[in-house]
């Protein structure tokens, strides 16, 4: 069969990738130097309570009514890849690119090299308590982190056309192969080395009950400690390193997904470590995506700027509340920081400035003469994504204006980089093995009363 060939060729000429493995501690990051002043803890008439009210509050006015970052990066990932599945197998696209040996390294807005250079460099923190991927089991003719684009070639020939324009990379659209499932075309994106990170099956809407009883006999033989789950019209079945979704029906399609757990998170990291000095923002002297907590602190003074924290989430995540002109912006008055449970890194930043909407507007420009614009406006991107589940930090510009129920204006400045996650998905799938095992010992229960 050809999956049993595919596996045989790819375990027998690749190693797991780099993906499957932490940043090693030599790998370079722009400087994270800290100010002079040193961090000031806070006051002990602080309460826990004071502190969670802070940061709850501060967190509140960072929502806008917009999807987390995550989130809408994800959603907008999803639908996409329906879309193109859908359209690739029409026969009106311009025509397959040709495939290129060599990675994109674009770092086209991320930042003028002679500022980089002038920064210097320093070695980059491994405070990292996430565990490497283990082995993703194979799915159809796929196995993710092992299966190359050679060998999708290989295997299914002139049925598989690459793609490389449009902003996801490379993939194939394949054809010609229903695996006995009623597939109609297959999308598999690749990770920007080139190996498989999760694959689409397009599959007729009339199939879908005799495909999920399919699916529900296959997956024991890949793992049998995998579990089902249903939510919102859509069936999932998950392991501690893979995930499987059929979606529900959309018009005359529905689509399976396969990929590892987390994996634009893990993808995503591992694209800003390889090259932070391009792919990690800089601001006054932080790197979202690389500097720890320690460095946010090392902002507060303990008079013009004072910092509260860290308040606890239970995803294992904190934060830190500041207030006063910490980062140097004009008209700042209070921020917010977040600092990534995987790794202790700082992931996501959010400022907010009052009275000085002149000044703050310089903030505009400074950032149009660094990063690509994503079409969002105020909305840019540190450098530009080679592979479909490798999310850009962003970074989000709004001018003043009235916040909801709010007569004072002010604006906000907000950076994001979408290095975590994975704990957070691993405690989902420690939390779906209790309820196994709660359902289980219940059914005991319950049987015992027969007996």
């Amino acid at each position: 069969m050809q999956n049993k060939k595919l596996i045989a060729l790819a375990i027998a000429s690749l190693a797991l990738p780099a993906i499957a493995a932490e940043a090693p501690a030599a790998a370079l990051a722009a400087s994270t130097a800290a100010p002079v002043a040193a961090p000031a803890s806070a006051p002990d008439s602080e309460s826990e309570d004071a502190l969670d009210s802070v940061v709850n509050g501060l967190a509140s006015a960072s929502e806008t009514g917009e999807a987390s970052p995550e989130g809408e990066k994800a959603e907008e990932a999803r639908t996409d890849a329906a879309q193109e599945v859908a359209e690739g197998t029409a026969g009106d696209k311009t025509g397959a690119a040709d495939a290129k040996s060599e990675e994109k390294n674009e770092d086209a807005g991320a930042g003028s090299a002679a500022e980089s250079g002038a920064d210097g460099v320093a070695e980059l923190r491994t405070a990292d308590a996430v565990s490497p991927l283990a082995i993703v089991p194979p799915f159809l003719d796929f196995m993710p982190y092992v299966t190359s684009l050679k060998d999708v070639e290989e295997v299914f020939g002139k049925n598989a056309r690459l793609y490389d324009d449009g902003r996801y990379g490379r993939r194939h659209i394949i054809t010609g192969q229903d695996f006995d499932l009623g597939v109609t075309s297959i999308l598999v994106y690749y990770t920007d080395g080139g190996l498989l990170s999760d694959v689409f099956l397009r599959i007729p809407a009339k199939e879908r009950p005799r495909v999920l009883e399919a699916l529900r006999e296959m997956t024991p033989s890949m793992n049998p400690d995998g579990i089902w789950t249903s939510d919102g019209g859509r069936d999932c079945w998950r392991t501690k390193t893979a995930e499987l979704s059929v979606g529900p029906v959309k018009g005359d399609d529905f689509t399976v997904e396969y990929g590892a757990t987390a994996r634009q998170i893990r993808e995503t990291r591992a694209w800003i470590e390889a090259d932070p000095a391009h792919r990690a923002p800089r601001f006054a002297g932080l790197s979202i995506g690389i500097s720890t907590a320690a460095d946010v602190k090392a902002k507060a003074d303990g008079k013009r700027c004072r910092i509260l924290g860290p308040s606890h989430a239970k995803d294992g995540s904190s934060t830190y509340a500041l207030s006063g002109p910490c980062f140097g912006v004009p008209g700042e008055y209070q921020s917010l920081a977040w600092i990534a449970a995987d790794s202790g890194r700082l992931t996501r930043l959010f400022l907010q400035s009052r009275g000085d909407a002149v000044g703050f507007a310089s903030v505009l420009p400074a950032l149009e003469k660094r990063y690509r614009p994503t079409g969002k406006p105020g909305e840019f991107e540190a450098g530009e994504a080679p592979a479909r589940n490798v999310w850009p930090a962003v970074i989000r510009f709004t001018p003043y204006r009235k916040a909801a129920g709010s007569t004072v204006e002010e604006g906000t400045l907000e950076f994001f980089a979408g290095i975590d996650g994975v704990k957070k998905e691993e405690a989902v799938w420690d939390a779906l093995l209790e309820e196994k095992k709660a359902r289980e010992a219940q059914a005991r229960q319950v049987d015992s009363l027969f007996e």
